[in-house]
């Protein structure tokens, strides 16, 4: 086959090219990334850490994706680092210390619709000459236009989660208008304290998932003519919309001097949402990447967040006993 692409000097050639493979169902059955990289910025807490994540594919009916993330602590947990130096410094007394945010979930894609369909992919030219002198980087890469084929899938989403870590109590209670938690047991000769102390607890949900899913995947690759190297597209994209329901929540009472504080005046929302989108892509090595926004069921008026991930590297299996880079 023979198409034509305009080279960045504006004259226009002619490649021909050979398809070694255009199958968007033939891929990997079970995926493996790992995520060195997790940063999420929200109004309760920030923190960068490292995750875990499994998917697996079960032909053309459903996936499921188990994933764990967790902050590295210390200075990249904010909440964990503001508790820390508050016990050392021994500001108030109060003995609560918060652990490392943390969350997972198993999240199962029954796969409404999933079809393929025709469309047309930009290919990027590359000699193995580009690498001396820096050529690549100074380069306008050219370009071809090849028919190819993408597999869509409508997917359907359900599944547990759980997410933990440590919040700001007197930010909490000024936020809700609270202005002072009472000690918990009856008859103890105790202040209540004020929502100006520093404090610090953990708070914790778990719940489920439910919402719905749009996933490309393109699995092909061409072999051009001429002297540039094979090139290929193989990548799996899938954006999703959750609704977050947490039946189970619980915020840790504070203790203070010996003395066990009440904290069940603080609300914490049973219900949000998130909207995120995953990529993983091949080339040289899988690699791939995660966005996150939302509201998280929490501390209500502390429920905004957002988050990215990176995933290098990402190893995949057929389950034949063979484990290869993330293409077929």
């Amino acid at each position: 086959m023979i198409f034509s692409y305009i080279p960045s000097w504006g004259q226009t050639k002619s490649v021909t090219y050979e398809e070694l493979y255009d199958e968007p169902y033939e891929i990997n059955k079970l995926f493996m990334k790992l995520q060195p990289v997790i940063a999420e910025v929200g109004s309760a807490n920030m923190y960068v850490g490292f995750g875990l994540e499994a998917e697996y594919y079960h032909e053309s009916l459903l996936n499921i994706k188990a994933d764990f993330r967790r902050a590295y602590g210390g200075p990249f947990d904010l909440m964990q680092n503001l508790s820390a130096r508050n016990n050392i410094q021994q500001v108030n007394g109060i003995s609560t210390s918060t652990h490392s945010s943390m969350a997972g979930e198993i999240i199962g894609t029954y796969h409404i619709k999933d079809w393929e369909k025709d469309t047309e992919t930009k290919m990027i030219l590359y000699r193995s000459s580009y690498r001396r002198g820096n050529k690549w980087k100074s380069k306008v890469p050219d370009h071809i236009k090849v028919p190819s084929k993408v597999r869509k899938i409508y997917g359907a989403r359900l599944g547990p989660y759980f997410q933990s870590g440590g919040i700001d109590v007197g930010t909490a209670m000024r936020k809700q208008g609270i202005e002072s938690i009472n000690v918990l047991r009856e008859g103890v000769d105790a202040q209540p304290l004020s929502s100006d102390s520093t404090m610090y607890t953990n708070q914790s949900a778990f719940g489920f998932a439910l919402g719905g899913s749009l996933t490309w995947i393109k699995n092909f690759a061409i072999k051009p003519t001429r002297t540039y190297s094979s090139t290929a597209s193989d990548m799996i994209i899938s954006v999703y919309a959750d609704m977050l329901i947490t039946p189970w929540t619980n915020i840790e009472n504070l203790s203070y001097d010996g003395n066990e504080y009440d904290l069940s005046p603080i609300k914490h929302n049973k219900f949000g949402f998130r909207l995120g989108a995953d990529g993983k892509f091949n080339r040289e090595f899988g690699w791939g990447y995660g966005i996150e926004i939302g509201m998280r069921p929490q501390v209500s008026k502390q429920m905004f967040y957002t988050a990215v991930k990176l995933s290098i590297p990402i190893f995949s299996t057929n389950l034949n006993h063979e484990v290869e880079a993330f293409s077929k």
